[in-house]
């Protein structure tokens, strides 16, 4: 199995994650049917649970660890689009910093007051782990 993981910020990419899902996946499915591969993509944006009640700290955690997860797992495919939008910089990035020990086990990167969006792409292309990232970048 191929699996793909779509990173870039919600609000700006809109458009471009439906073409992704719309157009390009269905494609890129078929071929890999016909090498017998099965290729399957990682949106975000289709949900990871939260609770309204938590608290911004708590939110951020739940997220990224879904994130950071899913990096892993789809290792080493990445798509990622940069747009307009920089993304959502948390006020304590301390339970990012926290999720990055346990899933890298390597030092937080240097500049840690950084977009989520930002965290994805430190954690998937800029790693010392990382060593053979096959990524598309837009």
């Amino acid at each position: 199995m191929i699996k793909f993981f779509i990173s870039s910020t919600f609000v700006d990419m809109v458009d471009e994650r439906e073409a992704i899902h719309s157009r390009l996946y269905p494609l890129i499915r078929e071929y890999g049917l016909k090498l017998g591969i099965n290729v399957d993509i990682c949106d975000l944006r289709w949900g990871i649970y939260i609770d309204r009640n938590w608290d911004e700290e708590k939110l951020t955690k739940e997220i990224m660890n879904v994130c950071f997860g899913e990096l892993e797992d789809c290792e080493p495919y990445l798509i990622t689009m940069i747009g307009n939008r920089y993304g959502y910089i948390p006020k304590d990035n301390s339970a990012i910093k926290e999720l990055w020990k346990k899933f890298k086990k390597e030092p937080v990167p240097n500049n840690s007051n950084i977009s989520l969006t930002q965290w994805e792409l430190e954690f998937a292309l800029l790693s010392k782990e990382q060593k053979h990232i096959k990524a598309i970048c837009l």
